[in-house]
């Protein structure tokens, strides 16, 4: 039995929003199936709570994991969707424990939920220890799984291991994250599903597993601990199939000989999309710190809803911070929350200067901005300082990639320096501002010869009169072989020859043609053939003039 499944995944064009500020989107899906001597009741995006179809090319059958097209021959299967995460409408919190019934299947211990292992309850029941709210516990849930558990994309929807081993190991893939939240959430009686799809990460769609959760009067809920949400997850995502367990989130496929065969290439495109309604929230301007503490720096996020809304907060900024990664809010309709951020300073940090570090809060509907000013000792001046972390070379046949990268390590930002690279043929500059703590990059491409073994690139960079060089020599192994000369030089080269050549093939042809009857049907030459053809012709225009 032989079993070939293809995905190729296609990024939108046009799109400026990052993913995670997407609330609405259209998005293209389709998918090319070849199947032989096989048969699939193929899952594709049907109609759910956040998710409508706009066009589809087939209309699918309906069981208890999504919408199926039965297919046993070649076909291509094509839908637009409508998707929305922004009108997620929970009017009501619920005081724990629920009391539900009819949920069972989503409540039980599966292949992949464990909800009878002793490790995930403890852990469960000291996040979610302050709170007998549903929607903070999910929330409380969510954030730790997003927070403390390594993302680590190194399993497959068929391969995903227990909700006990990913809380053991502290690391997983988005499947993984997916059924350790599921797994607490059960735990504490709140129904939990599955959810198979894609996601657009801003450069492409891949395949993605998030989550939802039942809430009484409100329904179905989502919850993706990968991106850290909760109900306003990112609209750039295509669901397909939903399952108790992710083992039945697979299509299965039936083969009727040993030599069955089933392909699926899946491709999606973001058409359209549009961002959160904008939600009020503000943070401190500016807080003082010195090297080595910890300060809590603190936002307020405004909920001017007639429902609740669950934004997450993200943390952005120098790399030498450390804090958590996202926090998320449970907000009442008409009522503000204070998210209070935790910051640890490095104590690495010269006393005598003052450092200012600037950090971005941003999420659903909102980004703020806030600038820490670190002084230890007499808190006395000032230092821009450029540090190149790496410079890197890759090379191709004809041409070779330079990425620099910088950081702003000192206490001011650098404005326009210039960063020069010289090739082995030509000199390119480019120019980059930082802020303190800040680092980017930035590429320059060279054309080089092919067949050079050893190129040289030279950098400078360079802030005012402090300036910093760097030399890197790529080595080729082996060279491409030389290619021979082209047509055109071949036939200049050439062309007496070339000449003589046609002279002879034409005497040859001719020769051929006078002398054909007698080679080749044993007769004379073609000029005797007809001679005795006007001599045999004479009696017979004779007998023609006495008639």
């Amino acid at each position: 039995m032989k079993q070939l499944f293809l995905m190729l995944v296609l990024l939108g064009i046009g799109i400026s929003l990052a993913p995670s500020q997407i609330g609405y989107a259209k998005i293209d899906y389709q998918a090319n199936i070849v199947i032989e001597n096989a048969s699939v009741n193929l899952h594709v995006p049907s109609a759910m709570d956040y998710q409508s179809i706009f066009y589809t090319t087939h209309t699918g059958h309906s069981d208890s994991y999504g919408s199926y097209i039965p297919i046993q021959g070649n076909m291509t299967y094509n839908s637009i969707l409508l998707v929305n995460y922004s009108n997620v409408r929970i009017l009501h919190d619920n005081v724990m424990p629920l009391r539900l019934s009819g949920y069972g299947s989503f409540l039980a211990s599966t292949q992949k939920v464990n909800t009878t292992d002793s490790f995930t309850s403890t852990t469960t029941a000291s996040i979610t220890q302050n709170t007998n709210s549903q929607l903070r516990a999910m929330a409380a849930i969510v954030e730790w799984v997003h927070n403390n558990i390594e993302y680590d994309d190194t399993a497959t929807d068929t391969a995903l291991v227990d909700s006990n081993e990913v809380l053991s190991s502290q690391r997983g893939s988005c499947g993984e994250l997916t059924v350790l939240a599921m797994a607490m959430m059960r735990q504490k009686g709140i129904p939990t599903r599955y959810v198979r799809g894609y996601l657009y990460t801003g450069a492409d769609f891949q395949a993605h597993a998030w989550g939802e959760a039942y809430v009484p009067s409100t329904g179905w809920v989502p919850f993706d601990p990968t991106t850290g949400e909760v109900g306003a997850l990112s609209a750039g995502r295509v669901a397909v199939m939903t399952g108790a367990d992710p083992a039945q989130t697979q299509d299965t496929i039936s083969y009727s000989g040993s030599d069955g065969t089933f392909e699926k290439t899946v491709t999606l495109r973001l058409i359209d999309s549009y961002p959160f309604p904008p939600v009020a929230a503000s943070a401190a301007q500016s807080v003082r710190a010195s090297p080595g503490s910890v300060i809590s720096l603190n936002m307020t996020i405004a909920n001017n809803w007639d429902y609740y809304a669950i934004p997450t907060a993200r943390f952005s900024g120098s790399r030498d911070l450390s804090t958590t990664d996202a926090r998320i809010a449970v907000i009442s309709p008409h009522t503000s929350s204070v998210i209070a951020w935790r910051i640890a300073i490095p104590s690495s940090l010269g006393s005598d200067y003052i450092y200012t570090r600037y950090v971005i809060f941003d999420g659903q509907g909102f980004s703020v901005q806030s600038v820490i000013n670190i002084s230890g000792g007499s808190g006395q001046g000032s230092v821009a300082e450029l540090s190149v972390s790496s410079f890197d070379v890759y090379l191709r046949d004809e041409y070779a990639l330079v990425t620099v990268s910088l950081d702003n390590t000192g206490n001011v930002p650098v404005q326009d320096a210039v960063i020069k690279v010289m090739g082995p043929e030509s000199t390119q500059t480019q120019t980059i501002t930082l802020f303190p703590g800040e680092s980017d990059s930035i590429t320059f491409s060279f054309p080089v010869d092919p067949y050079a073994t050893d190129i040289e690139f030279n950098l400078l960079a360079q802030i005012g009169d402090q300036s910093q060089t760097l030399q890197k020599i790529v080595h080729r192994d082996v060279a491409p072989e030389q290619p021979g000369p082209d047509v055109g030089t071949l036939l200049s080269r050439n062309i007496g020859n070339i000449f003589i050549v046609l002279v002879i093939i034409i005497f040859v042809l001719m020769g051929l043609f006078f002398l054909s009857p007698m080679i080749f049907r044993g007769k004379r030459p073609f000029s005797t053939t007809i001679k005795k053809r006007q001599e045999k012709s004479k009696p017979f225009k004779r007998e023609l003039k006495y008639i």
